[in-house]
C-alpha cells in the first residue's frame, strides 16, 4: 500500500474511532486528564497496529501518537524543507504540463491530476 493511500486511510480510522482520538495525533495531548491519556493510548496502538515490520522496529518506542506519527511522515516524506524543495519542483512539472503526442485526453487528465495529487498531498501553503 503507498504511503499515500496509508495516511488517508489511517486519518479515516482514526476520526472514526473519536474525533478526539483524531486531535491528539493532529494536535498533541492538551492536558494529562485520563481520557485524554487514554484517547492517545488508542491512537498510538492503532497506529503502530498498521505498521509493517520494518518502519514499526523503527518507530514503536515512541511515548506520544502524536510524535509517532510525525517520525512516520517524516521517514517516509521528508522534513518540511524536502516537501517545500518537492513542491516547487512538482510546480515545475505544472507549468510545463502538455498533451503527448500519441496521447488522448482521458490518459493527458489522468496524468495531470496524479500530479495535482502529488501537490495537494505535500500540504505545502
Amino acid at each position: 500500500m503507498g504511503f499515500q493511500r496509508w495516511k488517508v486511510l489511517m486519518q479515516a480510522h482514526l476520526q472514526a474511532t473519536g474525533l478526539d482520538v483524531w486531535r491528539v495525533v493532529s494536535e498533541g495531548m492538551k492536558n494529562t486528564t485520563q481520557q485524554e491519556k487514554q484517547n492517545d493510548v488508542i491512537a498510538k496502538s492503532i497506529i503502530l497496529f498498521s505498521l509493517g515490520d520494518s518502519v514499526f522496529n523503527r518507530v514503536f518506542s515512541y511515548k506520544n501518537a502524536k510524535e509517532l506519527c510525525k517520525t512516520i511522515n517524516e521517514n517516509h516524506e521528508g522534513t518540511k524543507d524536502v516537501a517545500n524543495e518537492r513542491y516547487h519542483v512538482l510546480i515545475d512539472k505544472l507549468n510545463s504540463f502538455k498533451q503527448l503526442d500519441d496521447e488522448n485526453a482521458k490518459s493527458m487528465y489522468s496524468r495531470l491530476n496524479i500530479l495535482v495529487n502529488e501537490i495537494n498531498s505535500l500540504g505545502v501553503k
